[in-house]
């Protein structure tokens, strides 16, 4: 399992009111469906952060989560971490 604490307790809010899990996400690689209705726990619990949190819990990196990725595999600082 990878050790994103940001997909499964943060939420980064952006100016188009989408939440994402944090700033480093791949936007162009991110499912925004039903992320722009009002409730926040929607916008939490939508199927672009489901998505990123299912890898995640089998050990895959998400599209969405290249930086963290290749920051993760040269042995830099992510975060991740």
């Amino acid at each position: 399992m990878n050790k994103c604490k940001l997909a499964f307790s943060g939420a980064n809010l952006v100016t188009t009111q989408e939440v994402m899990p944090c700033c480093g996400l791949d936007t162009s690689k991110f499912n925004y469906s039903h992320n722009g209705s009002s409730s926040l726990e929607n916008k939490i619990n939508s199927q672009g952060l489901i998505d990123i949190r299912e890898k995640l819990l089998v050990g895959e990196w998400h599209p969405a989560c290249k930086l963290c990725e290749d920051a993760e595999k040269g042995n830099y600082p992510s975060m991740m971490t």
